[in-house]
C-alpha cells in the first residue's frame, strides 16, 4: 500500500516538471517572437532551453 502511494506521487511530481509538446512549442512561438522584435539574446536562451530540454528527454525543462 505505501508503495503505491510512493508510486502516485512521484509520478504526479514528474508530471509538474516533464512539458507536453504543446508547452514545447508554445514557448518555441515565445523565442520566435523575441527574434522577430529583435531580442535576440534573449530568443537564444530560450532556444537553448528547448534543444536542451528535446535532447535530455525533456528531464531539465523548467522555465
Amino acid at each position: 500500500m505505501i508503495w503505491q502511494v510512493i508510486l502516485v506521487v512521484s509520478f504526479a511530481v514528474a508530471g509538474y516538471f516533464i512539458p507536453t509538446p504543446k508547452e514545447l512549442q508554445e514557448k518555441f512561438t515565445g523565442a520566435q517572437n523575441l527574434f522577430a522584435a529583435s531580442n535576440y539574446n534573449r530568443a537564444i536562451q530560450l532556444y537553448e532551453r528547448i534543444t536542451a530540454a528535446w535532447l535530455s528527454g525533456f528531464s531539465n525543462f523548467c522555465f
